[in-house]
């Protein structure tokens, strides 16, 4: 329900291609790290638009720090993140609970610009289907 295979793999890949040409260090790591944490979120509340606009201020930021990843490195980057956010070994209901709570972060909010996403959003989508 709350994953979408294709659309994560095609921000996947967005996300990877954005970042081949940029340069390294800690505290652009960490910056990195938060935008990959928000359009996980993103990708699998399923909120588009945020979606974008993560795509999209990813693209300016690497511009700017020109941050640099081996493949190998973003691979890597990629899993710890998902590791901090301990979405494994937890059940399904555990695993939204972690990506609203990353979603409505100040971080993500300032990057993507959406307002909160709330349970009455997705109970609305349900019932208006």
């Amino acid at each position: 329900m709350f994953i979408k295979i294709n659309h994560h793999i095609k921000l996947s890949i967005l996300i990877l291609s954005t970042i081949i040409l940029l340069s390294s260090c800690s505290s652009q790591k960490s910056q990195f790290k938060t935008f990959l944490k928000c359009g996980i979120a993103a990708s699998q509340l399923e909120q588009y638009e945020a979606e974008k606009q993560i795509g999209i201020k990813l693209e300016k930021w690497a511009r700017e720090t020109q941050y640099d990843l081996s493949p190998r490195e973003m691979s890597f980057l990629a899993q710890e993140v998902r590791d901090e956010m301990g979405i494994y070994g937890i059940n399904s209901f555990e695993q939204f609970e972690i990506y609203v709570k990353t979603f409505n972060s100040s971080k993500c909010r300032k990057i993507h610009g959406q307002k909160k996403f709330e349970l009455s959003n997705l109970m609305n989508d349900i019932f208006s289907n």
